[in-house]
């Protein structure tokens, strides 16, 4: 029998635990990343559609359900950081709370990181050229492909995942 989210494999059964990375956007694409094993398969950009708030944040819900649907077992996302003057903060908290409410659906284990936490001392622009060379990303990938690498890689890091 293969394995399903939430549950455990039976004796000898082989299985593929994947990793979704999130760098969540609702003006801005939604980064994505995939890892398997500790190395990167699959890096891309959820682009939110439609004009109100509520449709850009279920555009990309479909397609995060999408790739769940790959047999992710572990989301990684970042926490979104408060500060004044930013333009779409409540439309960014709506798209985390529904994350979350995702990962609960289909019985994911899912971890919050702040960008001073996966970003490390690597301020302004070096962390994108840094991760992009570390993981062997090719040019031109994208600041939130990068992210979402980026912290995937810093929860792999930490130990606390299903995946080692």
């Amino acid at each position: 029998m293969g394995q399903t989210a939430g549950q455990y494999p039976m004796q000898g059964e082989k299985v593929m635990a994947i990793l979704l990375g999130i760098d969540p956007g609702t003006k801005n694409p939604t980064g994505i990343a995939m890892f398997s094993e500790g190395r990167w398969i699959l890096t891309g950009t959820l682009l939110p559609e439609g004009r109100k708030v509520s449709e850009r944040i279920k555009s990309v819900l479909d397609g995060l359900d999408y790739y769940i649907a790959m047999g992710v077992t572990e989301i990684a996302c970042e926490q979104i950081v408060q500060y004044p003057g930013r333009s779409n903060l409540h439309g960014l908290m709506s798209l985390v709370q529904d994350i979350k409410a995702l990962a609960h659906e289909h019985k994911l284990p899912i971890s919050f990181y702040m960008p001073s936490q996966w970003q490390g001392n690597l301020r302004g622009g070096l962390w994108k050229e840094f991760i992009r060379q570390e993981w062997k990303l090719p040019e031109g990938t994208s600041e939130h492909c990068l992210a979402a690498v980026g912290i995937a890689a810093y929860h792999l890091r930490r130990g606390e995942t299903c995946l080692l």
